[in-house]
C-alpha cells in the first residue's frame, strides 16, 4: 500500500521499501526514466517530458555528464596539458580560464575528440560513463572562436541548409522548419533572418548576431554537450553578457551541458558560471564552484579586494610572477587530494555506469509492480516488472533516431542536393556579377571588331588562327585563375563542417563541380557567340563543335586550377605555380615560335591549350569552308605557285596543307580525348588531396 506521499507515482515504479527506490526517485527527477513494456505495449502511466511549445519533441535524453581524469596531452614532445581533471553536469556552465597559451583551447579540443589519439598521452574522458566514440561525437556541438560562414548567404539560408544537412532524412520538412524557428526564437534572431551574413568587406550581421548564429547552427542537432571557444571574443560587454545569459537559460531549460573557454569576462558574466576551471601552463590551478574560487585564493594569502572583478583578479595573480604561479599550483595540488571533482592521478569519485547485460534477471513474484535493483560494485541497474525478465538500461538507450542512423544523418543524395543548392546560391553573385558581364562582352566586342568578317583566303589564315587561339588562351587563364581561390577561401568552412560531420567530402566535391557548371559555361558561351559570328568564321555546325571544344578547354583549365588550389591551399603560392605552368606551356607549345628546342618539344603535350587550339583548327579548316590561294608571288604553298588559275578561278587550298602548315598533327578525337582526360585526372587528384592529405582534426 503506497503512502499518500507516493500516491501520485506511476504504478510501475518501485515500492518505497524496495532497495532501488532511491535510484528510481533520482532517475525520475533527472528525466532518467525507462518506459517499461508490459504485454508488448508501453505503460501509459510512464512519465513523459512532453513537447516544446513549437511542437518539437524534447526527446528522452537525461543530459550528458562529462568526466575527465588525469588528462595529459603531448604534441611533438611538448606537454600541453598535464594531469587535468574535472566534471560538469547537465544544466551547468563550466568556464575554462587562464592566460593566453595556458591550454584552454587544447582542453576543449580534447573533450571534443579533435586531437589525434597519439597526442592523448594518458587519461580518460567519459560521457555518462562511456568513452568518446563517433556516435557520441554527434551529440557534441563545438562552436569555434571564429564565426565561419559563407558571407553571401542570408541567415535564413544558412540555418535552413544546416538543418537539411544535419537533421535526418526521416524527419519531415515541416519539422525541420519548426526546429529552425525554435532556434531563431531562443537566440532572438528573428529580426535579422533575411540579412546576409557578411564579412570584413561587406556589411551583414553584427558581431553578436553572428556569434548567436554560429551557436544556432550547432544547436539544430539538439546536442547534449555544447563546447564554446571564446564566445565573447570581439563583443562589447553588454552583448557578451546577453549572449552568456542566453546560453545559461538554454543549459537550464534544455538540460544541456556547457563548457566554454573565456579570456577575461566581466563580473556580471562571471556570476553566471556554475563551475570554474583555471589552467596555468597546462596544469590545473583550480577546479570547483565559481563562487568559491576567491576563497581558494584567500587561503593562499591572496585576498581579493571588495567590488573588484574576480576574473581580473584571478588573471592578474596567475600572471604576476613565477613564485605566485608555483604557489597557486601547490595550493591546487593540496586541494585536489580531497576534491572529488578533480582528483589527482587515477580516476576518483564514483560514477554510476549503466550497462546492458545479456543474462535475464529472475522474474519478480510481485504482480504488476516494477522493481529497480542497483549493484554498486558492478555499477549496474536492473529493472523488472511482474512476470517479465529483467531489463538493463544504459546511456546508450538515450540514442535518438538521428543517432541510430549510420555514420551520417542524411544520405548521399540528400547531401548532394542540398550542397548543390547552397553552392549555387553562394557562387552565383560572384560568377554572374555585372562586372564579369561587362568584361566578357567588352573583350568579345573588341575581338569581333579587330577581326571583323575575315576573308577566307590564304593571307588571313593566321588571323583565323589568332581568333581561335585568343579564345582558348583567354578562357583557359580565366578559369585557372578563378579556380585558384576555390579551396583557400572555402577551406575554413569545409574543415569546420567536415569536423562536425555535416556531410561526406564526396558529396561536397560533386556538388561543387556540378553546381558551378551552368555558371561556368554561360560567359564563355556568350563570348564565343559574339566573336564567332562577328569574325565571320565557319557555319552553324562547326560553331557548335567549336563551342564544345571551348567548353572542354574551359573545364580543363578549371580542373587544373582546382588541383593547384588543393595542392597549395595558399592563394599567392597557387597563383605563382599556375602562372609558371600556363606561361611555360604556351611559350613552349609552339604558339609563338616554330623553333622550340628539341629537348623541350615534349612540353606541348602536357598543355591542354595545345589540344584545344588544334581541335578548333581541325573544325574550322574543312573542305566545306574553302580558303583561296594567295597570288603566286606571295603564296607559301607550292600548289598555289604552280597553279595560279584553274579554268579562270583561283585554286582552293586543301585543308590538309593548311593544317600541316599550322603543325596540327593529331586527329580531332585524340584532342577531345586528351581534354577529357585533363578534366577527369586533375579533378580526381584534387579530391584525393582533400580526402587524404588535408583532413580536418
Amino acid at each position: 500500500m503506497l503512502t499518500k506521499e507516493h500516491a501520485g507515482r506511476p504504478k510501475s515504479w518501485p515500492r518505497p521499501d524496495s532497495a532501488g527506490y532511491r535510484l528510481a526517485n533520482y532517475m525520475l527527477e533527472n528525466n532518467m526514466y525507462l518506459p517499461i513494456e508490459e504485454g508488448g505495449e508501453t505503460n501509459e502511466t510512464t512519465p513523459s517530458l512532453g513537447r516544446r511549445s513549437n511542437g518539437i519533441s524534447r526527446g528522452t535524453s537525461r543530459g550528458t555528464r562529462v568526466v575527465w581524469r588525469d588528462v595529459k596531452v603531448v604534441v611533438e614532445e611538448k606537454v600541453l596539458l598535464k594531469d587535468v581533471a574535472g566534471v560538469v553536469e547537465p544544466g551547468e556552465i563550466l568556464a575554462v580560464m587562464g592566460p593566453s597559451g595556458a591550454g584552454k583551447t587544447t582542453l576543449l579540443n580534447t573533450l571534443a575528440g579533435r586531437i589525434p589519439d597519439s597526442s592523448l598521452d594518458t587519461g580518460s574522458i567519459t560521457f555518462n560513463g562511456e568513452p568518446l566514440c563517433k556516435r557520441l561525437k554527434r551529440r557534441i556541438c563545438y562552436v569555434l572562436q571564429q564565426d565561419i560562414f559563407f558571407a553571401t548567404l542570408t541567415l535564413r539560408d544558412t540555418l535552413m541548409f544546416t538543418a537539411m544537412l544535419r537533421l535526418p532524412d526521416a524527419m519531415p520538412y515541416a519539422e525541420k522548419v519548426k526546429k529552425v524557428d525554435w532556434i531563431v526564437d531562443v537566440l532572438d534572431l528573428k529580426k535579422c533572418l533575411d540579412t546576409k551574413i557578411g564579412d570584413d568587406l561587406s556589411r551583414g550581421l553584427s558581431g553578436g548576431e553572428r556569434k548567436r548564429a554560429n551557436i544556432g547552427c550547432e544547436l539544430l542537432t539538439d546536442p547534449a554537450l555544447i563546447l564554446l571557444d571564446e564566445p565573447t571574443s570581439g563583443l562589447d560587454s553588454s552583448t557578451a553578457l546577453s549572449l552568456i545569459r542566453t546560453v545559461k537559460r538554454l543549459a537550464v531549460s534544455e538540460n544541456k551541458t556547457v563548457v566554454t573557454t573565456i579570456h577575461q569576462p566581466s563580473s556580471q558574466i562571471f556570476k553566471v558560471f556554475d563551475k570554474l576551471c583555471l589552467v596555468l601552463n597546462g596544469e590545473l590551478a583550480y577546479f570547483g564552484k565559481a563562487s568559491e574560487v576567491l576563497d581558494f585564493f584567500e587561503k593562499l594569502g591572496m585576498p581579493c579586494e571588495p567590488h573588484y572583478n574576480p576574473a581580473d583578479f584571478i588573471l592578474e595573480k596567475m600572471k604576476e610572477s613565477k613564485e605566485v604561479e608555483l604557489k597557486i599550483l601547490a595550493g591546487s595540488y593540496e586541494r585536489r587530494k580531497t576534491c572529488r571533482m578533480s582528483p589527482l592521478g587515477e580516476t576518483g569519485g564514483s560514477e554510476v555506469v549503466f550497462r546492458r547485460e545479456k543474462e535475464a534477471h529472475p522474474s519478480s513474484s510481485n504482480g504488476g509492480s516494477t522493481y529497480v535493483q542497483m549493484d554498486s560494485e558492478k555499477g549496474t541497474a536492473t529493472y523488472w516488472a511482474g512476470g517479465s525478465s529483467g531489463r538493463e538500461w544504459s546511456s546508450q538507450d538515450d540514442d535518438t533516431p538521428e543517432e541510430k542512423q549510420g555514420k551520417w544523418p542524411t544520405g548521399f543524395l540528400t547531401q548532394y542536393r542540398v550542397l548543390t543548392q547552397r553552392n549555387f546560391l553562394q557562387a552565383r553573385p560572384k560568377m554572374l556579377s555585372k562586372w564579369n558581364f561587362i568584361q566578357t562582352f567588352g573583350i568579345g566586342l573588341i575581338i569581333g571588331l579587330m577581326w571583323f568578317q575575315i576573308p577566307h583566303n590564304e593571307e588571313r589564315i593566321m588571323d583565323v588562327g589568332g581568333v581561335l587561339f585568343f579564345c582558348v588562351m583567354y578562357w583557359g587563364f580565366v578559369f585557372v585563375m578563378d579556380a585558384l581561390a576555390a579551396f583557400p577561401m572555402e577551406l575554413v568552412v569545409l574543415n569546420k563542417e567536415r569536423a562536425a560531420g555535416y556531410y561526406r567530402l564526396s558529396a561536397y566535391y560533386m556538388a561543387k563541380l556540378t553546381s558551378e557548371l551552368p555558371l561556368t559555361l554561360l560567359l564563355p558561351s556568350a563570348f564565343l557567340t559574339l566573336c564567332y559570328w562577328m569574325a565571320g568564321l565557319n557555319s552553324v555546325g562547326p560553331f557548335f563543335a567549336t563551342w564544345g571544344v571551348l567548353m572542354l578547354s574551359s573545364l580543363a583549365g578549371q580542373s587544373l586550377g582546382l588541383f593547384i588550389s588543393a595542392a597549395c591551399l595558399d592563394f599567392q603560392r597557387a597563383v605563382t605555380v599556375a602562372s609558371i605552368f600556363m606561361m611555360g606551356s604556351s611559350l613552349l607549345g609552339g604558339f609563338y615560335t616554330t623553333q622550340v628546342p628539341y629537348w623541350l618539344a615534349w612540353v606541348k603535350y602536357s598543355s591542354f591549350l595545345n589540344y584545344a587550339f588544334h581541335g578548333m583548327l581541325l573544325i574550322e579548316f574543312t573542305p566545306e569552308n574553302p580558303f583561296l590561294c594567295a597570288p603566286p608571288a606571295t603564296s607559301a604553298f607550292e600548289l598555289c605557285r604552280s597553279n595560279s588559275t584553274l579554268n579562270g578561278t583561283v585554286p582552293v587550298l586543301p585543308p590538309e596543307l593548311i593544317l600541316g602548315g599550322l603543325k596540327v598533327e593529331l586527329p580531332l578525337y585524340t584532342d577531345i580525348a586528351m581534354l577529357i582526360a585533363f578534366i577527369v585526372v586533375f579533378r580526381a587528384l584534387a579530391y584525393v588531396i582533400l580526402r587524404f592529405i588535408y583532413k580536418p582534426r
